[in-house]
């Protein structure tokens, strides 16, 4: 398994709240993305705080054939331990009030993608065809109403409240991800990007960045750079996995 994670400031905004990470933990492949909101302080202090406090908890659980609930569990437990943390620390401390932070959370193990989604960062897979499919919903107003038929997913991308997220860690006690798992097949590649990338490419020119790159560093850097060439309106995260060359064929 290669796989490759970058973040970028963007064009437009002074500093980044998002943060990242993407390790290989014995035979699973670990991904994290966070994007942060509450201010220059919160945002970044909760991103980090998120993406540190799911990796240390993964890294010490994680041991050999652990089975489907093991892994989903632990997942679970992850965001929970991550969302106490920082809801804890906003609490502490005044500069820090009203922070959160998007999570998307995936262990690849063999051929199956454990994933966990909380707010409005996503998860795409793109199949060996060049398919994309996305993963995860968005956890935001206007995702609720589309669905409740209040406005058009074409209205959806151009309204005023497009960036208001109805779940996040660290904004209440509780929390309510989503949690499941989706099957990889030979050649398939795992896409975790926050809004500042969804929001300035459309999904038909990620998934021909994917299918055409010959890495995921290639591809996540591209993919970057299209993000700031169409504006760079926020900031920028990516992390890719593909299969080995020679899996893949």
């Amino acid at each position: 398994m290669q796989f490759y994670s970058i973040t970028d400031r963007g064009k437009q905004r002074e500093n980044n709240e998002d943060c990242c990470i993407a390790k290989q933990v014995g035979e699973y492949t670990v991904l994290i993305l966070a994007d942060g909101m509450g201010g220059h302080k919160g945002g970044e202090t909760a991103s980090s705080k998120a993406v540190e406090t799911v990796f240390s908890y993964l890294h010490k659980k994680l041991k050999k054939n652990l089975i489907a609930g093991q892994i989903m569990m632990m997942l679970s437990d992850a965001l929970e331990k991550a969302n106490n943390e920082i809801y804890t620390l906003s609490r502490k401390d005044e500069n820090l009030g009203g922070m959160g932070t998007t999570a998307e959370v995936c262990i690849i193990a063999k051929d199956t993608a454990y994933i966990a989604h909380i707010g409005d960062s996503r998860v795409y897979k793109v199949m060996r065809g060049g398919e994309i499919k996305r993963l995860t919903k968005d956890h935001s107003l206007v995702e609720y109403m589309v669905e409740t038929g209040s406005i058009t997913r074409e209205e959806a991308e151009l309204h005023p409240q497009k960036n208001v997220i109805m779940r996040a860690l660290g904004v209440s006690p509780e929390i309510n991800a989503d949690i499941f798992h989706e099957k990889l097949d030979k050649g398939d590649r795992l896409l975790l990007c926050s809004d500042g990338l969804s929001n300035m490419i459309d999904e038909e020119t990620i998934a021909s960045v994917l299918k055409c790159a010959l890495s995921p560093q290639e591809g996540a850097q591209k993919l970057v750079a299209l993000a700031n060439e169409a504006g760079g309106a926020d900031n920028i995260t990516v992390i890719i996995s593909m299969p080995d060359m020679e899996e893949s064929e």
